[in-house]
């Protein structure tokens, strides 16, 4: 059987094709160096050919989930981004209901259930401490997290008449 290796290929990133959900590799930085993520989100900057982009590291065994900010574009060709344009395959993660890195769901939340914002929620920057569920909100369609750090607040569990069954949480 003859195997076949993909390799990771990268182009340029411009101002003009960077967006959310594009899989980009840190060329410039002394820390991430040859990491691989996905762009969160981004602003233009101070001027029309460059700026920053709020990205979400590919996880590690061995640790947390990792956003960090990068420049991207061209500032006397120095740009901490590169796009991807082909990369082996991500693992694909078998689901099973209730199991740690899980979304929040109607069928696996519970009170005390113990939980993280998920690193694609409006609500990420909130806090990025663990949280126990404490309790449904009146309209039984969020629930109130408090978290380790003292922060608390209100978030969508997938109810589906909540912004068509999104889910803010993660289990942990």
């Amino acid at each position: 059987m003859e195997t076949t290796v993909i390799k990771v290929t990268t182009k340029k990133l411009s101002e003009r094709n960077v967006k959310v959900d594009m899989r980009v590799q840190v060329n410039n930085h002394r820390k991430y160096h040859g990491e691989l993520g996905t762009i969160l989100e981004f602003d233009n900057g101070c001027s029309c050919s460059q700026g920053w982009c709020m990205v979400l590291l590919d996880k590690k065994d061995d640790g947390d989930d990792i956003e960090e900010k990068f420049r991207y574009g061209e500032s006397g060709d120095v740009s901490d981004l590169l796009q991807v344009v082909t990369e082996p395959p991500r693992p694909e993660k078998i689901i099973v209901p209730g199991e740690s890195g899980d979304l929040v769901t109607p069928e696996t939340v519970k009170i005390g259930l113990k939980v993280k914002i998920q690193p694609n929620s409006k609500f990420r920057h909130q806090s990025k401490a663990i949280g126990v569920i404490e309790y449904f909100t009146d309209s039984k369609e969020w629930v109130h997290v408090e978290f380790a750090d003292g922060f608390s607040n209100g978030y969508r569990y997938g109810h589906k008449k909540v912004d068509d069954g999104a889910s803010d949480l993660i289990i942990v």
